[in-house]
Formats: C-alpha cells, sequence, structure tokens
C-alpha cells in the first residue's frame, strides 16, 4: 500500500504481496525517470499481510506480524479477508532484511510481537539501520471479537484497548541484531516526515494522535525524535483530523541534524458539529499554536484518513 521516493535520489521503491499456496513478496524499483531497474520475487518464510515497509540508502526492512490467515474461510467467502486473520502473539513477528541492490541474499531476525499500521522513516548509521514506526502491542482495534474498525461502521465504538506506540528497531547489520526501543506510549497513527529526508536521517516526525475516549484521531503531534520532545494541537472532542502532511518551504535547505524544521502542515478535519470538511494548514515548527488558517468546504465530504502525495516543482499533487 506505501511505496517510498527517495529523497535524494529520487527512486521510487514498491512492495506487493501475491497470496497462493505461498505468499510470494514483490519488490519493484523505478529510476527518478520511470525506468523499472528491479524486480524480483520471493518466497515468504509464512504467510503475512503488511501495509507498509521500511527503506534506507542500502536497505528495505519488512516486518511480518504474528498472524495466522485462514485462506479456505477466505477464498469460501466465509469470512473476510480481515475477519480469516486470528493474532497469535506467541508466534512473534520475524523481520526481513534485504539489500536494496539485490546484491546480497536476504536474511530475517525475530522481533517481539506486534502489528504495524505505519512507518515513519529509516535510515543508516554505520553499521546500523535505524527504523521508526507505529506499533500495537495487541491490534484489538482491527482484529478479534468486536475491532472498532469495523464495529464504527455501526454506529458502535468497539474494542480499541491498545494504543500505537512510537517504536523504533536498531538493526546492527554486521552482527545481525535488533534491539527494540519504545520512544512514546501515547496513541499515535499516520506518521509523515519531511519528503526530502525519506530513506536517509530525519529529525522530525508528524503524527495524528487518538484519545483514548475517541476512536478517530483529534490531534496533530510533531517530535523531535532526538530529544522525544513534542508540541501538539487538539482539536477537540468531536472533531477528527486525519494524516499531517508536510510541505517543504521553496528553495529551503534542510540539515538532517537542524533543531528546527519550518515549512507547512497539512491535514482534512472532519467537524462533525458543523457537518462539513475543511483543510487546516499549520505552520510546522509551530503546531501547537493551532491552524494559521482553516479552509472550509460548503459540505462534508467521505473521511479519508491519508493517501499518496507526489511533491512536483515545489507543491503536492
Amino acid at each position: 500500500s506505501h511505496s517510498k521516493i527517495d529523497g535524494k535520489t529520487g527512486e521510487w521503491i514498491f512492495f506487493g504481496l501475491e497470496f497462493g499456496l505461498n505468499v510470494q513478496l514483490h519488490i519493484t524499483i523505478f529510476e527518478k525517470n520511470g525506468q523499472l531497474t528491479r524486480h524480483e520475487r520471493f518466497k515468504l518464510p509464512r504467510a503475512a499481510y503488511m501495509h507498509d515497509f521500511s527503506v534506507t540508502e542500502r536497505h528495505i526492512i519488512f516486518n511480518l506480524p504474528s498472524i495466522d490467515i485462514n485462506f479456505f474461510d477466505y477464498l469460501s467467502g466465509q469470512k473476510s479477508f480481515l475477519g480469516a486473520m486470528q493474532w497469535k502473539p506467541e508466534r512473534g513477528n520475524i523481520i526481513l532484511v534485504f539489500d536494496r541492490m539485490g546484491e546480497k541474499a536476504p536474511y530475517q531476525l525475530d522481533a517481539h510481537p506486534c502489528w504495524v499500521w505505519h512507518v515513519l522513516n529509516a535510515y543508516e548509521e554505520g553499521d546500523e539501520i535505524i527504523s521508526d514506526f507505529i506499533a500495537y502491542q495487541n491490534p484489538d482495534h482491527i482484529l478479534g471479537d468486536d475491532p472498532a474498525l469495523c464495529a464504527i461502521m455501526a454506529g458502535r465504538k468497539g474494542q480499541y484497548n491498545y494504543p500505537g506506540e512510537i517504536r523504533r528497531y536498531v538493526i546492527n547489520t554486521a552482527k545481525r541484531n535488533i534491539r527494540l526501543e519504545i520512544l512514546d506510549k501515547g496513541d499515535y497513527e499516520l506518521p509523515f516526515v519531511n519528503p526530502q529526508f525519506a530513506c536517509h536521517k530525519h529529525r522530525f516526525g508528524y503524527f495524528a494522535k487518538r484519545h483514548k475516549d475517541q476512536v478517530l484521531f483529534t490531534e496533530i503531534a510533531r517530535i523531535d525524535m532526538e530529544t522525544l520532545k513534542s508540541e501538539s494541537y487538539n482539536f477537540g472532542k468531536g472533531v477528527f483530523c486525519s494524516e499531517p502532511v508536510f510541505v517543504p518551504k521553496p528553495n529551503h535547505v534542510y540539515p538532517p541534524d537542524a533543531s528546527t524544521e519550518p515549512g507547512w502542515l497539512l491535514t482534512e478535519v472532519f467537524n462533525s458539529h458543523k457537518q462539513k470538511t475543511l483543510l487546516a494548514i499549520f505552520r510546522a515548527d509551530h503546531v501547537s499554536e493551532g491552524p494559521v488558517t482553516e479552509a472550509y468546504l460548503n459540505h462534508s465530504m467521505p473521511f479519508s484518513l491519508h493517501g499518496f502525495w507526489q511533491m512536483k516543482g515545489g507543491h503536492y499533487d
């Protein structure tokens, strides 16, 4: 579901899953000009579903969650694809590390069980891969007897007991081991990084944040991933925001270790009190001050969590 555009080279990296007797992983890479440079297929060590992945300067990393998939129930129409999944934390996760150039054989590492929807970004420092992402100790909001993201369609709250924590994997490529760090136990999702730092070292992350009494997100947060200092803005109960999209300032030079990151944050918002949709625009380095402007539509539109954004000529399409 999520492709990566390298912030320096412009390469476009995709993955896909081909389901069958064995689940096949597809890796596809295009050059900046659109020319196909690599497409390979790999048999996964077990059936899995993945929504996102990590890419660095030299590696591609996949996180296979602790689930079982009952393909018979799904293919026979007895259950939906999500309904055919079962959470099996005793299995643990499997981390697959691929060489981005395809010159070295991939390898796998064992990791603690977690569910991952979205990755913030990943980069390398010496022999270490640093990957920042959102993870759930238990995905009861999407899998189980009464998951919230299904129950909400019927007007019920459902189960949503485990927060989206900000986590970090530190993978030593020389020793081939992995270390887990939990950076923030708040409830975050839909991470976004300055696209100029995609696949390279970043300093700041932007997130949507949920409060326990809400099913959807009501807050936008900016976190310094080095100091873990954060600031946020809460729209209030019943006003739901989506993915915060970072827009760089034109012609601004962004050093990866700079202590500030000027630019703009855009997020689609649904105001349930007014039954209208709006676009909220923030100064990225002053999120807590709230939107500098809000552009309302004359009506509501279907609430979308996020999408694909590509910058062309200094603006997003």
